[in-house]
Formats: C-alpha cells, sequence, structure tokens
C-alpha cells in the first residue's frame, strides 16, 4: 500500500482483522521514520523497520513475534519479547545488550553497535552469532547448538575463550582484526576458524587438530623494541606447528624501504639471538618464515614491526678469530704485512698482535674480485708470545701471509674457521 505523509507526518494504520507481516523499511539515506507504535499488533509475527531513524523501540506486546528486523537505525534502547527466534540490530548505537529474555532466538545480528563486553549465555537456543566491530573487549558465547556460528571480527578482543561453546563442532569462529594473542577452542573438531589479523607469533598460532581448516596469516607485526645493540628472536625458532617435527625458523632483517641488510656485516645472529654490527640510518625489520606454519609467505609473511637500531651491540668485535697464526720469535718486534680479500662490503678486520689487545685495523669497502677491487694490505708489529689472532665482521675470501724464505716465518697456522 502506497500514499503520501501530509499534516504533522504522523501516520496511522488500521485493520478490521490481525496482521501477522508489516514492512516499514526506508532508504539508509532517505527520510525514515522516528517513532514506531506497534503494541495494538499483537497477532504480528514479522516486523521489518530497518533503515529508519528509530532511537527506541518497544516490541514488549508482540507476543507472537518471530522474526524483528531493525537495522540500520539509531537504536539505544530496545524492549524485546521472548517469542523472538530472529533478530537483526546491526549498525545502531546500543551500548549494550541484554539477551535474557531471548531464549528462543537462533540468529543474533548486533554488529556495528558500540556494545564493549556481549553476554551471550543466557541464550540457549542460539546457533549464529554476529557481532562484528563492536568495540568488544570481552566476549561469553557458550553456543550449544550444534554447527554453530561465531563472527566477532574487528574488535578489542585480547584473549578469547570458547571453550563451552561445544556447538562449534563441524561449526566455525570468525575472529579476525582483533589483538588476540591466546585462544581456548573447546575439545570438539571445529570445521573452520580465523584468527588472521590478530597479534599472535609464531610460538603461539595455535596449532591444533582439532580445526579442520585454521586461517591464521596474516597476523599484525610483531611488537618488538628499538634495539639496543642486541635483540632475542630466538621464542619464534624451533617450533612444531603443522610438522611433525619442529622446524628451524628463516630469518631476514630488512631496512624500512626494504633493502635488505647483510648477515655478518650489519648483524650476527646465533640461534635466533642477533646483535647488530652497526647502527642503522633507517628502521629496521625481520621476517621469519618456517616449514612449521606454511601460510605466513609472500605477502602474508611474518614479521615484526620497523624499529631504530639504537647501538651497535656492545664490542663491534667478533669473538672468535677467522685466522690465528704464530710467528718465530725472530720476528718480535719486527713489521709484517698481510694481504685480504673481502667476501661482503664494509667488512671491518681486526687484530690481535700477541698481546691480547684487539686493535682495528682497516674496513674493507668492497668486494674483492681480483681485478677492479685489489687486495688490501694491512701491516703492524708483532708482539708478546707472537701469536697473531685475526678477526673479521664479515666472509674473508682471501689472504697471503707470505714470508721470505731466509727470513723468519710462520709457524702455525689455524684458518679454521
Amino acid at each position: 500500500i502506497s500514499g503520501t505523509p501530509v499534516g504533522s507526518g504522523e501516520i496511522k494504520i488500521y485493520a478490521t482483522g490481525a496482521v501477522t507481516y508489516f514492512d516499514c523499511v526506508s532508504k539508509v539515506d532517505g527520510p525514515g521514520i522516528t517513532k514506531l507504535d506497534v503494541s495494538n499488533a499483537a497477532e504480528l509475527t514479522e516486523l521489518y523497520a530497518n533503515g529508519n531513524k528509530l532511537t527506541t523501540f518497544d516490541g514488549s506486546k508482540l507476543t507472537k513475534l518471530t522474526r524483528l528486523e531493525l537495522h540500520n537505525n539509531s537504536l539505544t534502547e530496545v524492549n524485546l519479547p521472548s517469542s523472538l527466534t530472529t533478530l537483526k540490530l546491526d549498525n545502531n548505537q546500543l551500548t549494550s545488550f541484554d539477551g535474557s529474555n531471548c531464549t528462543l532466538v537462533t540468529t543474533l545480528y548486533l554488529s556495528y553497535n558500540n556494545l564493549g563486553t556481549l553476554d551471550v549465555s543466557m541464550m540457549p537456543a542460539l546457533k549464529s552469532l554476529y557481532a562484528l566491530n563492536c568495540g568488544l573487549t570481552s566476549v561469553n558465547a557458550p553456543l550449544k547448538v550444534a554447527k554453530a556460528y561465531i563472527s566477532v571480527n574487528n574488535n578489542k578482543l585480547e584473549t578469547l575463550d570458547v571453550t563451552e561453546a561445544t556447538g562449534l563442532e563441524n561449526g566455525s569462529l570468525f575472529a579476525m582484526g582483533n589483538n588476540l594473542t591466546e585462544v581456548k577452542l573447546p575439545n570438539v573438531k571445529v570445521k573452520s576458524v580465523n584468527i588472521s589479523k590478530n597479534k599472535f607469533t609464531l610460538a603461539t598460532i595455535p596449532a591444533t587438530a582439532n580445526v579442520t581448516t585454521l586461517t591464521y596469516a596474516p597476523q599484525q607485526d610483531m611488537e618488538i623494541a628499538d634495539i639496543d645493540g642486541t635483540i632475542d628472536l630466538s621464542a619464534q625458532n624451533n617450533l612444531t606447528g603443522f610438522a611433525t617435527e619442529a622446524k628451524p625458523t628463516v630469518y631476514a632483517w630488512y631496512a624500512e624501504d626494504g633493502t635488505a641488510l647483510v648477515a655478518g656485516t650489519d648483524y650476527t645472529e646465533e640461534a635466533g639471538k642477533f646483535t647488530f654490527v652497526k647502527e642503522q640510518a633507517q628502521k629496521v625489520y625481520c621476517t621469519m618464515t618456517t616449514e612449521a606454519l606454511p601460510k605466513f609467505t609472500g605477502t602474508n609473511i611474518f614479521k615484526t614491526i620497523a624499529v631504530t637500531v639504537k647501538a651497535a651491540g656492545g664490542s663491534t668485535e667478533p669473538q672468535t678469530p677467522i685466522i690465528t697464526l704464530t710467528v718465530e720469535a725472530e720476528s718480535i718486534g719486527k713489521e709484517r704485512t698481510f694481504e685480504f680479500g673481502s667476501g661482503v662490503a664494509d667488512n671491518k678486520i681486526s687484530i690481535d698482535w700477541g698481546d691480547g689487545t684487539i686493535v682495528e685495523e682497516a674496513t674493507i669497502a668492497g668486494v674483492y674480485d681480483g681485478w677492479e677491487v685489489p687486495v688490501t694490505e694491512i701491516s703492524g708489529t708483532p708482539v708478546g708470545s707472537g701469536e697473531i689472532k685475526i678477526y673479521a665482521t664479515g666472509a674473508v675470501t682471501y689472504f697471503d701471509c707470505v714470508s721470505k724464505v731466509d727470513g723468519p716465518g710462520i709457524t702455525k697456522l689455524d684458518v679454521s674457521n
């Protein structure tokens, strides 16, 4: 029935018999209804008033109403009948929801309301819950109905406990886009779980056989502090995940503009623990991949936030010499010259000439190729015991310690490192 509102705009509808269905839907971006009184339409079973400008709704006298759709209004308060089985209240201005009178509701839409917290434990018939973008920090949704569906995407949840939601057997749970670091699942076989775009790390992903399809990638960038020389990421290493045994994690560091940092030149690693050899002009971030969690790849790779390297990690000297040699006693106090070729750029060579003091001798800027980048000569005087230790921050590919045949020479040479 169509007509044109006139006068005050208050429209009254009369009927000689029962009306069981009523639809007064308006376009969201057009003029709508500001007040709706259906208290005398006691036979209604379905009511559709979405897309209006309602701020309150009282349906307490509609004892036969089973389907109520009020989404896309401006509701701050609703009074609901106990007969409902389907309720749509999404995209309103509700700050709380009380479902204690909705014991028959099987499908509930509450998305885009600023609820903060949600408890639907008093709704035993509930099978499908949609509560996206509600600013939720806590949810209690122990759904028991078989093949249940729960969607709490894009909220503020840090933990989620659905261990009592046994209805998720062969059902689905969607909790992407929160701040989750922990999720507790029921001890049943869940068909689908999506926990992507949260704050899980490689070490905290709930890799369980009780989920048929687990979507865990991507995650939010892992938060780490600015690096004051060293950083320990070893907790993300040697994980089993979905593999049959522990798998190593492959780490790679990048400058904020995507330029790859070079191991041995920019940093050193020992089992997931990193020491930065020098400060970095840009912020840096670390990517991590592992066969244990293979979906972290490509655009979904797991990585840290970009942080500042505030200082190199303590002494920039390596702890282990790459070359150790001993000269004859006649060489003590007499200058010797060694030649080096570097396998990496900016390779710093330091030498202990025999008295236990490591002296930075040279930084080799270019990579040795035998022609355009020649060898680098370093001269010094053996002292003390004559045992000389040579250190490098990167790979050395060429070394020359030749002596004159008729002069003092080297008696021991260890190049095992």
